[in-house]
């Protein structure tokens, strides 16, 4: 029945054909400079998607507006914001007459800022991967600034929202990974100037695309006939993740045979990046053509890619970082034939092509119906050895603080002489003392590698089908409704890279002989449990030779196919706006393997189980508008999601075992409200939220080599209950004509609620390693990010067009990632039980010292960071601009920025003496800050 209600109320909204009559308003805008009248101003119906752009003479006019007062916002390059009262009335236009713009002395254009809140550095984290802010890009909204832009060099997350609760719209496709559900963002890296064009939805607010997700919904236009004609040219410098940009990008306009063109193209390269060894080319091309076939159709195309080619840096131990005098350490790259070599290389391109057509049925309802394709590949090299030593340089048994070098006093100078990899050594072990290969036959077939690259890949596949239909209903509603279909398969396999001077690779698993020791096996048995390709060993009597470019290991695809749909009712009055929505999903996700493997012959070739979700949505908001400055918001929204592909399955590599097998397959809950107050006026902007999310059944996911099982492993958590609630406070106020004092707070308490069930599948063994075990984390902090983050700076502009800017930046309230069996009963009543084996140890003093060090959340420092920026533009004939602007952040060069980290899931618990019990055998992992880092762009546009 509840599924049959809410289909009901879908229908009735999306089924309302009432009519009623609407006005139109009209107007110039103006220069206050010198009287020139503007093109290309955009002027918006706030509130509403009514938005159009001034012609050659200044001239606007916007039509079907529902009767009653509204505000029109009016936004150009170079020039200050300006909004406007309006009362439009039934059948008749409105005119505000001649508008007047005054220069902005301080930002002419933040199109020419390279201000985003997703840097390449995030994005180099993990491709595909990336967990970072929904917000794109800085706004007119002095919080979202904040939150995009200076907070996001601390990894700052609004609201301790991940990008999966962030909702990302192309040209009103949802561009969410269908594995994970976070964003796309790698897909149209460097393309900035034409990415630049958003709606943005402000948390629960409304958006015309879809449900949306609660933490925010960005929408990225990229129709053609929107961008500005003319042609930009940019160079940028930096000492980033590259050193070098450049982009090119033109538009014609709309053309008189009825065609607008919009092309750029971007080059990003270094040779080294901030972090040693972090090789960086990258590239980006985009193309829009938009076809006006008369008043009532247009077909648009967007095609774009963005191909890439990183060298990764990865977090390490901070004794690593002391012995080494640096806190970029970077264990991922050596010195090969005199040239760092990284051996984690980065690659990716996913072409994307998004065919639109745009039907505007009459003056009240319009139709956009789409089609969008991606297919491409991305993937990431790693090291591989089988029988041989790990070569990673920070690897722990290298450290001093592994017990067996406790009394070694060389061999921190050891560590240091040797903290790169040593591809030559890995060479000479493939190479010698590995003898041939020679079967029975007395075929010799070379060499078998010790040490390898294999290339672990993520191929993806994606179509999406869409149709959006909006209706004014009459003078006070209007009416937004949808349907998506979204197919996406990704075909995940490793590949043999480089077999580093040797022939071939057996293909088998390293880890399926490390057996429970209580189990028996025959030879056969264990030849058997080895083969990652158990069908071909039954055929030819041996495991598989494999060459360089040879699928090795895991062979799969993850399907996972979303029918969703969505129903939404604006409704606008004097006083008061209000909105409700209403979105419902049917999703389907399973496995289908290539492969079979001999650990688990019955359950891991062919197509899985299909595992099938229906989730629903419900939001609804109010805003009083007091009057043109004062406004006062309240919103509400609940919504069950699907868990994710990558959480549903437990040991995706080797078998089909769900969530479902263990009864643990449930929806995630989320509740939230939140308040807000706004005030806008010409010498100060104000904006404050406070807000309660409800987190109910997430599921949290990791993976590791286990100590005791000595295999890979994959945690999931299930049952994960969080609190987020907080305030957020930006402001913008004017000192003088050229002086404006800004600033953003955001304080939170995000934490967990619940004792979440920790299940761990080992990647060899049919049994849990833990199963349903409860996580004592009730009251631990959410992690990854400052739950606390303050800004306030001064900015000040010349009548000269030059500005400059400074921001003094404090974060706290951080912590590492925990390791849940430190939290589990199992490792209480261990380190409980460790005075058991020794009389001469303080029973007291050993539990306090000990248990509270495992158990204990682990809290990072408060940091301050000092930015600054600066800046000059010409403006030439009104024909020509050239912009040059300097941002150099962490001014003061704090280099001990600890922004996240994990703690090791490897943990010592076998040992009957107490230092071994020292977790500090396998401390956490950190990451850090840039240290003093800056970015220079020069642009011309003409």
């Amino acid at each position: 029945m509840k599924k049959v209600f809410l289909f009901l109320m879908l229908g009735a909204l999306m089924s309302f054909t009432l009519q009623a009559q609407t006005g139109s308003v009209s107007g110039k805008v103006k220069s206050a400079k010198d009287g020139q009248f503007l093109e290309r101003v955009q002027v918006q119906v706030l509130g509403t998607s009514n938005m159009v752009y001034t012609d050659a003479d200044g001239q606007f006019s916007i039509v079907d507006i529902p009767a009653g007062k509204h505000l029109i916002e009016l936004n150009q390059e170079g020039f200050i914001s300006l909004t406007e009262t309006i009362d439009v009335v039934e059948g008749k236009n409105t005119s505000v007459g001649t508008l007047v713009l005054e220069i902005n002395k301080f930002l002419p254009s933040l199109d020419e800022l390279d201000v985003m809140s997703i840097t390449d550095d995030v994005i180099d984290a993990d491709l595909g991967d990336m967990a970072v802010s929904g917000i794109l890009s800085s706004s007119k909204d002095p919080f979202n600034s904040a939150a995009a832009y200076t907070f996001s060099s601390a990894r700052f997350r609004r609201r301790g929202y991940g990008s999966e609760e962030s909702g990302v719209f192309f040209n009103g496709i949802p561009m969410n990974n269908m594995e994970n559900g976070r964003a796309y963002w790698f897909l149209w890296g460097g393309l900035n100037d034409v990415t630049r064009n958003q709606e943005v939805s402000d948390g629960l607010a409304p958006t015309n695309n879809g449900f949306g997700l609660f933490g925010g919904n960005t929408n990225i236009i990229s129709r053609a006939d929107t961008y500005r004609k003319g042609t930009k040219i940019v160079y940028s410098r930096s000492n980033r993740s590259y050193r070098n940009r450049t982009m090119i990008t033109h538009s014609t306009g709309m053309m008189e045979n009825g065609w607008a063109l919009t092309g750029s193209v971007s080059k990003r390269w270094s040779e080294e990046g901030y972090i040693k060894g972090t090789s960086y080319d990258a590239y980006g091309y985009f193309l829009s053509a938009l076809k006006k076939i008369n008043e009532k159709h247009s077909i648009g195309l967007t095609v774009m890619g963005a191909p890439s080619t990183r060298g990764g840096s990865g977090a390490s131990v901070q004794a690593a970082y002391d012995i080494v005098g640096s806190n970029y350490y970077n264990p991922n790259w050596g010195w090969q034939d005199g040239k760092k070599r990284n051996a984690k290389m980065q690659k990716s391109h996913t072409p994307v092509a998004i065919l639109k057509h745009y039907w505007e049925l009459n003056s009240k309802t319009k139709i956009t119906t789409s089609l969008a394709y991606m297919n491409g590949e991305s993937g990431r090299t790693a090291l591989n050895w089988i029988d041989a030593a790990d070569p990673r340089p920070d690897y722990y048994r290298n450290l001093a603080i592994y017990p067996a070098n406790a009394n070694n006093p060389e061999i921190s100078n050891h560590f240091k002489a040797n903290s790169q990899l040593n591809w030559d050594k890995m060479y000479e072990k493939n190479l010698y003392n590995n003898p041939d290969y020679i079967d029975a036959d007395g075929t010799n077939h070379g060499k078998h590698a010790r040490y390898m690259i294999e290339d672990r890949r993520r191929d993806v596949e994606q179509i999406i089908a869409d149709v959006n239909v909006k209706h004014e209903l009459n003078k006070n509603i209007q009416l937004v409704g949808g349907a998506n279909y979204n197919s996406y398969k990704a075909h995940t396999y490793t590949l043999v890279d480089d077999l580093m001077g040797t022939d071939f690779i057996w293909n088998i698993d390293k880890f399926a002989t490390r057996q429970d020791p209580a189990m028996i096996l025959s030879n056969q048995e264990r030849v058997d449990r080895v083969q990652n390709d158990y069908d071909y060993f039954e055929e030819h009597g041996e495991a598989q030779k494999l060459k360089e470019g040879d699928v090795y290991g895991h062979d799969y695809d993850a399907h996972v196919d979303k029918i969703s749909g969505f129903a939404q009712a604006n409704f606008s009055y004097d006083k008061f706006d209000y909105y409700a929505s209403l979105g419902l999903t049917q999703t389907a996700m399973w496995r289908d393997s290539k492969v079979r493997k001999g650990l688990f012959k019955d359950n891991s070739y062919g197509e899985s189980e299909k595992l099938y979700y229906f989730n629903y949505g419900v939001k609804a908001g109010v805003t009083y508008k007091k009057d043109g400055k004062n406004y006062f918001s309240a919103n509400a929204g609940y919504m069950t999601k699907a868990p994710t592909f990558r959480n549903v399955f437990l040991s995706p590599r080797t078998r089909h075992t769900s969530l479902k097998d263990k009864g643990q397959n449930t929806d995630e809950k989320i509740m939230t409200v939140d308040l807000g107050y706004s005030y806008r006026s010409p010498n100060f902007k104000l904006k404050a939220n406070a807000y309660y999310t409800k987190f109910q059944d997430q599921i949290k996911t990791m993976g590791f080599y286990h100590d005791e099982s000595r295999t890979f492993v994959n945690s999931i958590q299930s049952g994960v209950d969080k609190t987020h609630m907080g305030i957020e406070i930006g402001f913008d106020y004017k000192l003088l004509d050229e002086l404006s004092l800004i600033g953003a707070i955001a304080v939170g308490e995000h934490k967990y609620d619940s004792r979440p069930l920790l299940t761990m599948i080992a990647d060899n063994e049919d049994q849990p390693v833990q199963d349903a075990v409860p996580v004592y984390v009730t009251d631990f902090k959410e992690t990854g990010y400052p739950q606390q983050a303050y800004t306030v700076g001064l900015k000040y502009s010349s009548d000269n067009y030059w500005w400059v800017g400074v921001n003094a930046n404090y974060y706290r309230e951080m912590y590492l990632s925990y390791n849940p069996l430190r939290r589990t009963k199992a490792a209480f009543d261990r380190y409980k039980d460790v005075t058991d084996y020794s009389d001469d140890i303080e029973s007291s003093d050993l539990f306090t010292g000990l248990l509270n060090k495992v158990t204990s959340q682990s809290k990072l420092d408060d940091q301050f960071t000092l930015d600054l920026n600066i800046g000059k533009s010409w403006r030439i004939d009104y024909k020509y601009y050239i912009n040059i602007n300097l941002s150099v952040s962490n001014v003061l060069n704090n280099t001990d920025f600890i922004t996240g980290g994990y703690e090791q899931s490897r943990i010592k618990t076998d040992s009957k003496y107490e230092s071994e019990y020292d977790i500090s055998q396998f401390p956490p992992k950190l990451y850090y800050a840039y240290g003093r880092n800056f970015f220079l762009n020069m642009s011309f546009r003409f």
